[in-house]
């Protein structure tokens, strides 16, 4: 196959982007332009004399590497919809009824969001499980779902971007050979004021919601109704607790911790009299209940809501495995890399990359491992220390993967959610907050250094 030139690969990312962008416009399935890029794209190749046997080994490949991904995901979708029939979720909710006379509910969603992905280490751990506790509590004081999913995804993401236990904060700092101590510290340079900014808009945004003399009869109807159809008993907490241990104590993997949770949530509705046939239906079918007012308080989730997301990743993979195999953004690079000629454009144009490959991608790992290893070289050329590397990536790129409409952890918070990313962005404050400030530090370390 002759090697891609550089107008090609501009053609082809530009070709993806547009597709994407249709899809959007058009309410269409995120896949449908995935794989019309993906026709695009293996069509050149094999103009450009490449055989399409020699390209299906290395786009299975692609598939093969996402599968895990695959079975967290709806192992998650699973846990959610037991939680749901069983019990567990009406418990939560039954017992956090209480807080509410009290406290503005969207700054302590954006709060504990926060708090909970940095001990888990995953913001998609988060929104499926606490995420989904706040949802319908914010339900209950009738706060806007958009606002909610906003403040509820800006405190996942911004643990899943910063806790010592993420995978993406690991794999950012494995790939450009740094600590995950000096990763983390320079992390918190960008992170303090779109913290503290975040917070006083959810506060004042949340303000007008806190539960009031009108609202205690609503609180008190949906309490009834809750102890109508569930048996609220300590007990059913167990699964939550099990999940929380089996991560930060015990420090198992998220599948591990989820299947644990699943397990326990599963007997627990069984020894309530729930046939485990039904249980198990729930799990991948979604709990769907009779009554509509329970309906407006959670419902849904299982493994088939999954299951849009799997082809957007599975097409997503099969896409950048032909990406990697025909080294389509090589040419790219190297362009850049003619105008990385000092700090501050070799930090922007890591950040432009980390971003553009985050968005043609559809996932955040792919942004650390691309760029991570392109750009480690140039920096240590530079004698510039590679932690300022990671920090670009993680502030250009893993931040921002729940406000793309098309990525894949934008789509599983509207499968949690039901809330589409076009809706909860302009709520999700510290995940725009974060990449302007790393820009602006970027200039200012610059101009302070003379780094030129």
């Amino acid at each position: 196959m002759n090697s891609i030139k550089f107008y090609e690969a501009t053609l082809l990312v530009a070709f993806l982007v547009l597709s994407l962008a249709i899809c959007l416009l058009l309410s269409l399935p995120m896949y449908v332009g995935l794989l019309a890029a993906l026709t695009v794209t293996g069509t050149v190749y094999i103009i450009k004399g490449a055989a399409l046997k020699s390209m299906l080994p290395s786009m299975a490949y692609g598939i093969r590497r996402i599968l895990p991904v695959i079975v967290i995901l709806g192992s998650i979708g699973g846990l959610i919809a037991v939680w749901m029939s069983s019990g567990v979720l009406a418990t939560l909710l039954n017992y956090c009824f209480v807080f509410l006379t009290s406290i503005n509910l969207v700054l302590a969603a954006f709060l504990l969001s926060l708090v909970i992905s940095m001990i888990l280490g995953t913001a998609i751990g988060t929104i499926g499980t606490i995420g989904t506790l706040m949802l319908a509590l914010g339900a209950t004081l009738h706060v806007p779902a958009e606002l909610m999913v906003g403040a509820i995804v800006s405190g996942a993401y911004f643990g899943d971007r910063t806790s010592p236990l993420s995978s993406s904060a690991n794999l950012t700092a494995t790939v450009v050979g740094t600590e995950i101590d000096n990763h983390i510290k320079g992390l918190l340079k960008t992170s303090y004021l779109p913290l503290l900014i975040s917070a006083v808009l959810y506060y004042i945004l949340g303000s007008p919601y806190i539960a009031d003399a009108s609202t205690y009869m609503s609180i008190a109807e949906n309490k009834e109704l809750l102890s109508s159809l569930f048996e609220m008993t300590p007990y059913k907490l167990l699964p939550v607790i099990v999940l929380v241990l089996s991560v930060v104590i015990f420090k198992q993997g998220i599948l591990k911790s989820v299947c644990y949770s699943l397990v326990s949530a599963l007997l627990i509705g069984f020894g309530e009299g729930i046939p485990l046939t039904y249980l198990l239906k729930t799990a991948v079918v979604g709990f769907h209940p009779e009554s509509n007012e329970l309906t407006e308080l959670f419902s849904g989730a299982g493994v088939i809501s999954m299951v849009g997301i799997f082809i957007v990743i599975s097409s997503a993979a099969t896409l950048n495995a032909l990406y990697e195999y025909g080294n389509l953004l090589d040419p790219i690079f190297q362009r850049l890399d003619k105008w990385t000629t000092n700090y501050t454009k070799l930090m922007l144009s890591s950040g432009l990359v980390s971003f553009i490959i985050m968005v043609m991608t559809c996932n955040q790992s792919l942004p650390a491992i691309i760029t991570g290893r392109h750009y480690t070289q140039l920096f240590k050329q530079k004698n510039i220390d590679v932690s300022y590397l990671s920090r670009t990536i993680s502030d250009f790129a893993i931040i921002l993967v729940p406000i793309i409409p098309w990525n894949i952890n934008a789509l599983l918070v509207k499968s949690v959610t039901n809330v589409p990313a076009t809706a909860y962005y302009k709520y999700a404050f510290t995940t725009v907050a974060i990449p302007i400030l790393s820009i602006l530090i970027i200039l200012l370390e610059h101009k302070k250094n003379n780094r030129n």
